[in-house]
């Protein structure tokens, strides 16, 4: 007997078949708006760790001062007479309102017989100012205690009245260093309340109509 072995049969294991598709391209995106393009570039970045520009406190958008100055002032006393004021400020852009206290030295007036008195002026005052730059005018109000004296007269009393002005201001200012300032001023008052000093029954001096004071103020702006 002939034994005869036969050769194995190859089988074949068909393989998953590959996808050759290639996926889909993305479509291209939209142009950026011009303006949202300005300010991201305007805008710093985050990584870049640059910080953002502070926002203006709002308390500097009110400025205030507190100052005081010597003045001289003609028109307000038989005589030229020196006087001082203590003001505060504040300001609002180009406008600003400021009020203080006045009070000036006595002045004395005598007439031919010896007789005479002595006045002093108590009061305040209220302005609106424009500014422009260093300059600035300003619509003037003044409410002084007119204060008098009788001097070398039988029954001497101290009796007082009411003097009201308004008037324009004009004024410059300089920067000294720092929070300091100086203002020169000039004031030009009218007289709107007569007042009229008396001895013995008998009118001895009319306040007058017009007047001017003159003065240096120095301040600090503290807000």
């Amino acid at each position: 007997a002939v034994a005869s072995a036969s050769a194995p049969v190859p089988t074949t294991v068909a393989a998953p078949p590959v996808s050759t598709l290639t996926p889909a391209a993305p479509p291209p995106a939209a142009p950026e708006p011009e303006v949202a393009r300005l300010e991201k570039e305007r805008r710093p970045s985050d990584d870049a760790g640059a910080s953002p520009i502070p926002a203006v406190p709002a308390s500097s958008r009110w400025p205030m001062w507190l100052g005081i100055g010597p003045s001289l002032a003609w028109g307000l006393a038989p005589s030229v007479t020196a006087s001082a004021r203590l003001f505060l400020g504040v300001r609002r852009g180009d406008l600003s309102l400021e009020v203080g206290g006045e009070a000036s030295l006595p002045s004395t007036d005598r007439q031919w017989d010896g007789s005479g008195f002595r006045q002093s002026l108590l009061g305040a005052s209220a302005a609106l100012c424009g500014h422009r730059q260093a300059l600035s005018a300003c619509a003037l109000g003044k409410a002084s205690q007119v204060r008098v004296t009788g001097l070398g007269v039988d029954h001497a009393r101290s009796p007082t009245g009411v003097a009201a002005h308004i008037g324009l201001r004009l004024a410059a200012a300089l920067q000294l260093g720092g929070p300091w300032f100086a203002t020169a001023h000039l004031d030009a008052l009218g007289l709107l309340t007569p007042t009229t000093v008396s001895l013995s029954q008998a009118g001895v001096w009319e306040m007058p109509r017009l007047g001017a004071m003159a003065g240096i103020d120095v301040w600090a702006r503290f807000r």
